[in-house]
C-alpha cells in the first residue's frame, strides 16, 4: 500500500512539474535566452495557486520558466551556476526565509547576500548584472498579497498621483555627518528629478519632535504615494522609530509604492543580525495586504557606500536609457559610481569596501520586472506592441538584427550605467563586437513613441 501511494504521489508530483515547467532532475531547460524569466522556488509553494497566477501574469511579456529549488542543488554555487549558465532576462526567488543557501560576508558585522548568484563577479564588487526579486513569504496568504499587489499596481500605475515622499530618519548625528545631512540628500534628490517630473515633495524632517514620528510615515503611505525613501538610523524591527512591524496594522492603502531605505538592517530577512532579533521590515512591508509593492533594503548596516546606490536608483528611474523596469533601474544603480554633490560635500571618499558592501547586501524584495513608468507617448494608436518588432538573437555574441513592424526613426545603445555608445537612424542590425560582454540597453525612437529593451553579449 505504500509502494502504490509513493508511486501516485511521484506521479503527481511529475505532472504538476510539467504544467509549471519545472524540471524533475539536473540542470534541465539550459538554453540561453534574454526573455526568460526564471522564478526558483522552494518546496514550501510548489503548488502554490498564487505563484501559478502569477506565472500567468509575467507570461504576457515573457517565458516563464519555474524550477523547484531541490532541482538546481543545496549549494550556493549550485544556484550560480545554474543561472549564470541560463542568462535569464530577470530571476525571482519564491519561497521562506532560509529556504536558499546565502552568500556570507565577512565584514565587521556580517552579511548575507543573494546578489552572488546573479554577481558579474563571484568576489570583489559583485555588480550585478540579472535583476534579482525576492517574493518571501511565510504562508500562502502573503504570498498571494505580494502577486495581488504587483498586478494591482502595474493595471493603475498611470492613475497614481505624481507624490514622492522622503524621510530623514536620524536625530543624532553620525561623523562626519551633521543631522541635517538626511534632509540634504532627500532633497537634493528631489530638485535633481523629481521635480522636474512633477512630483509634489513631502519631507520628514530629522529634527520631527512628534513623539513617534512612523505615524508621518503611516499617514503619507496611506494618503498615496508613488515613491518614498528613507535616509538614515535603521533596526531590525523597527523603522523611523517605531513604524516597525507592529506598524503595519495601521496601513490600509491601496495605492502600493516602491520604498526604497538607505538605513542598516531594514532588509535583514528574519532571523537575527547584529545581536537583534525581530522580523524583517522588508519583507512584512512587502507581503502585507497593505503597505509596499517592492521595497529595497540592507541586509546588515549600510555603511556610506548607500549614498551611491541611492543616487543610482533615482536617477535610474527617471534615466531614458533604463529599460522601464525595476529591477533593470537597481542594475544601473549598482553599477553607479557617482556621489551626489551633498555627500561630496559632507564626505567626499567613500571607500572601495563600502561600495562593495553595499552592492553584496542590498536586496529587493518585490517583482524585478515590475513596470515602473509607461514607456510609451501619446494615444493608443501609437502604443508599440511587442510582436511589432523583434531584436534577435538576443543573447548575442555581437550582431543584433531589428526587425520592425513600423516606421523606425532612429536607434540608440546604452551601457549599463548609462552611457550612450551607438546613436544612429534606423538600421536593420546594430554590431555589438567591439563592446564586452555584459548588460547593454537599447532604444528604438518611432514618430510617437520610444521603447527600450535589454541585450544581454556574451
Amino acid at each position: 500500500m505504500r509502494l502504490q501511494t509513493d508511486i501516485f504521489s511521484g506521479l503527481l508530483f511529475t505532472l504538476f512539474a510539467l504544467v509549471i515547467s519545472i524540471p524533475v532532475s539536473g540542470h534541465q531547460n539550459q538554453t540561453q535566452s534574454g526573455n526568460v524569466y526564471l522564478i526558483i522556488v522552494s518546496e514550501n509553494f510548489l503548488t502554490s495557486p498564487s505563484l501559478l497566477s502569477f506565472k500567468s501574469f509575467r507570461e504576457h511579456d515573457f517565458t516563464v520558466q519555474i524550477v523547484a529549488s531541490s532541482a538546481i542543488g543545496t549549494t550556493k554555487d549550485d544556484y550560480r551556476n545554474y543561472i549564470r549558465n541560463l542568462m535569464p532576462a530577470y530571476v525571482l526567488l519564491v519561497g521562506k526565509y532560509g529556504d536558499f543557501p546565502f552568500h556570507a560576508i565577512p565584514y565587521a558585522s556580517e552579511v548575507k547576500s543573494y546578489n552572488y548568484y546573479v554577481a558579474s563577479s563571484a568576489s570583489g564588487h559583485p555588480v550585478p548584472d540579472i535583476p534579482l526579486g525576492l517574493f518571501f513569504a511565510d504562508n500562502e496568504t502573503e504570498l498571494a498579497n505580494i502577486v495581488n499587489k504587483t498586478i494591482s499596481y502595474e493595471n493603475y500605475f498611470r492613475n497614481y498621483p505624481n507624490e514622492y515622499y522622503a524621510h530623514a530618519g536620524s536625530n543624532e548625528a553620525v561623523p562626519p555627518w551633521p543631522v541635517d545631512f538626511n534632509e540634504d540628500i532627500l532633497t537634493e534628490m528631489q530638485t535633481r528629478y523629481f521635480n522636474s517630473g512633477g512630483y509634489n515633495f513631502t519631507l520628514a524632517t530629522a529634527n520631527d519632535s512628534t513623539p513617534n514620528d512612523a505615524w508621518t510615515d503611516i499617514n503619507m503611505i496611506n494618503s498615496g504615494i508613488r515613491y518614498m525613501i528613507y535616509h538614515g538610523h535603521g533596526n531590525i524591527n523597527k523603522w523611523s522609530f517605531g513604524l516597525g512591524t507592529e506598524g503595519l496594522t495601521q496601513l490600509n492603502n491601496t495605492v502600493y509604492p516602491v520604498i526604497f531605505s538607505f538605513a542598516c538592517l531594514t532588509g535583514s530577512f528574519s532571523g537575527n543580525a547584529g545581536g537583534e532579533t525581530g522580523d524583517c521590515f522588508a519583507q512584512k512591508i512587502t507581503s502585507s495586504e497593505h503597505g509596499a509593492v517592492a521595497y529595497l533594503g540592507a541586509y546588515n548596516i549600510s555603511g556610506r557606500g548607500m549614498n551611491q546606490l541611492l543616487e543610482g536608483a533615482v536617477n535610474g528611474l527617471f534615466n531614458d536609457s533604463i529599460a522601464p523596469r525595476l529591477g533593470d533601474v537597481l542594475i544601473h544603480a549598482y553599477a553607479n559610481s557617482n556621489n551626489t554633490n551633498t555627500v561630496n560635500l559632507y564626505y567626499p571618499t567613500v571607500t572601495t569596501a563600502e561600495r562593495i558592501r553595499s552592492a553584496w547586501q542590498f536586496h529587493l524584495f518585490g517583482d524585478p520586472a515590475l513596470k515602473i513608468p509607461s514607456t510609451t507617448t501619446g494615444s493608443n494608436d501609437n502604443v508599440i506592441k511587442d510582436d511589432e518588432f523583434v531584436l534577435y538573437p538576443n543573447p548575442t555574441s555581437g550582431i543584433v538584427n531589428i526587425n520592425s513592424g513600423k516606421d523606425l526613426a532612429e536607434l540608440s545603445v546604452y551601457s549599463v550605467s548609462g552611457q550612450m555608445l551607438i546613436h544612429t537612424n534606423y538600421q536593420a542590425y546594430i554590431d555589438l563586437s567591439a563592446y564586452p560582454a555584459g548588460i547593454y540597453f537599447i532604444s528604438l525612437k518611432y514618430e510617437k513613441a520610444t521603447i527600450y529593451r535589454k541585450i544581454i553579449k556574451y
